[in-house]
Order: C-alpha cells, then sequence, then structure tokens
C-alpha cells in the first residue's frame, strides 16, 4: 500500500511540475541562420528590452501565428525603437537553417531572425503548443507572456501587445507614437551619431545618451524645439566600447533607442 501511495505522489507531483508556470526566461547563447550570435540575457534583457519568440512546426495554426506576429513586431518596433526583438525557432532540434527555418521564416515572419535548436527552450516553457510562443523581458529575466500557460494555447497577440506595453510602462518608456519620432545611426558607430527627430508641436525636449547604468555619458540637448523633423550629431569617439541609449523626452513623454559603440 506504501508503495502504490508512493508511485501516485510521484504522478501527482509530476503534473503538478508539468503544469507550474513558468515566469524566469531560460538564458541562450545561440547562433543565428545568418551567423550572428545572440545572448538572451547580455544583448537584450539586461539592456531593459523585450524579445518575442515563436517556437514553430509545420502546421498552420503556426504559420498563421508567425504572420500575426511579424505584423505586430513592425508596430511595436514603431513605438518602442530599438527595444523589441522577434526570433523563430524550430521547435525540433531537426530542423536545419537550410532545410527548414529560412524557407518558414521567409513565408510566414520576414522580420523574425530565424534559430535552429529550439527544443529544450520548448520544454522549458511547458511543451509545443502548435506553437509555443514566449515573451520575456528586463532585467529581471521576466516571462511577459507565455501561450502554455493558457487553457487552450491560443496565442492572443493583443494580450501580447498589452504585456509589452504594461512592461515599459512600468520602465517610464512611452509609446514614441503619442508624442515624437526618432532614429538614431549609424548603428554601431565609431566617432558620430546622427540622431534624427520628428516633434509634432513645439517643446521643450530633453535628449541625453546614458549608460547601462542609467548614468548620463552625454547631455546632447534641452531646449525649446519647434514642430517638425530635427538633426542633431553627438561625438562618441570618446567613449568606451558598449551600449548606450538615446534617451529623449519631450512633453514628459519618454523614449530610448538603443546604440553600440566600437572603436
Amino acid at each position: 500500500m506504501k508503495k502504490v501511495l508512493f508511485i501516485i505522489g510521484i504522478i501527482v507531483n509530476s503534473v503538478i511540475v508539468s503544469n507550474a508556470q513558468v515566469t524566469d526566461a531560460m538564458d541562450f547563447t545561440m547562433t543565428d541562420c545568418g551567423g550572428t550570435t545572440h545572448r538572451l540575457f547580455a544583448d537584450y534583457l539586461d539592456s531593459n528590452e523585450v524579445v518575442i519568440m515563436e517556437y514553430f512546426m509545420l502546421c498552420s495554426s503556426c504559420a498563421t501565428t508567425g504572420q500575426r506576429l511579424n505584423a505586430m513586431y513592425l508596430g511595436l518596433e514603431n513605438q518602442y525603437p530599438g527595444m523589441v526583438h522577434f526570433l523563430v525557432f524550430g521547435y525540433s532540434d531537426s530542423y536545419t537553417c537550410s532545410g527548414t527555418i529560412n524557407s518558414w521564416r521567409n513565408t510566414n515572419a520576414p522580420d523574425a531572425i530565424g534559430l535552429d535548436s529550439g527544443a529544450t527552450q520548448v520544454s522549458w516553457y511547458g511543451g509545443m503548443g502548435m506553437p509555443t510562443v514566449v515573451v520575456v523581458g528586463g532585467t529581471n529575466h521576466t516571462v511577459l507572456y507565455d501561450n502554455m500557460n493558457n487553457a487552450s494555447s491560443f496565442v492572443d497577440t493583443t494580450e501580447i501587445k498589452t504585456a509589452i506595453d504594461n512592461f515599459f510602462l512600468t520602465l517610464g518608456v512611452d509609446d514614441a507614437n503619442n508624442n515624437f519620432q526618432f532614429s538614431a545611426y549609424p548603428n554601431p558607430t565609431t566617432n558620430y551619431l546622427n540622431i534624427d527627430l520628428n516633434l509634432p508641436t513645439q517643446s521643450q525636449t530633453n535628449i541625453d545618451m546614458v549608460d547601462m547604468t542609467g548614468r548620463i555619458v552625454k547631455k546632447i540637448s534641452n531646449s525649446l524645439l519647434n514642430s517638425g523633423k530635427h538633426e542633431l550629431q553627438v561625438e562618441t569617439s570618446d567613449l568606451p566600447n558598449g551600449i548606450y541609449f538615446i534617451r529623449v523626452n519631450s512633453k514628459g513623454n519618454t523614449s530610448q533607442y538603443k546604440v553600440s559603440v566600437k572603436h
């Protein structure tokens, strides 16, 4: 009898573990299908950025989801420039870049980055949901959304966008479209960084360059700017190699753009 109860206990505990909601992201260092290396924590989350990940198989629902996520991602990239990323993985390690992933990505998620070998992550996030979609973000490496936490495993892009908006709201980073649009180039940069800013109305605008800790390393502008387009330039030759952010505040709205300095 004790042996039977022990076995039942193991089964129950296994079910509890498999159904538990995963709240922490799984780190990885992987090379994408184009040969670029990506480190989830070091390159993205530790900069308070968000990563959308779809683990797909060759199913119609996976393709449809990829198309919907791609459209949503383009809107988010416009809202939060340089702060949101979209990756797609083969759910099985048998999926290769040349055999499956590049073709699937080109057809269904052309603006995503394609990677192989997603099986370990699929297991971490709760299994294959045809597809499995996970959104992670922030220095706490938090899972913001995981469709495997839903009873039906349905992928809700409205819920995903709300989760991402709420995440950036807690950081004080507002939707860039609410007030202004800007970009910075070249990125990576060496000696000089150009900033293009478009203001809908005249406003007092503060522009800083900050490091990973939030420390201001360059005060670029703090002045009353007219509506319309503005072009600014900041010298970066005196900055150490690393990741920085251009932070713009106008009429109480703040947005930031990630840039890399490489000498």
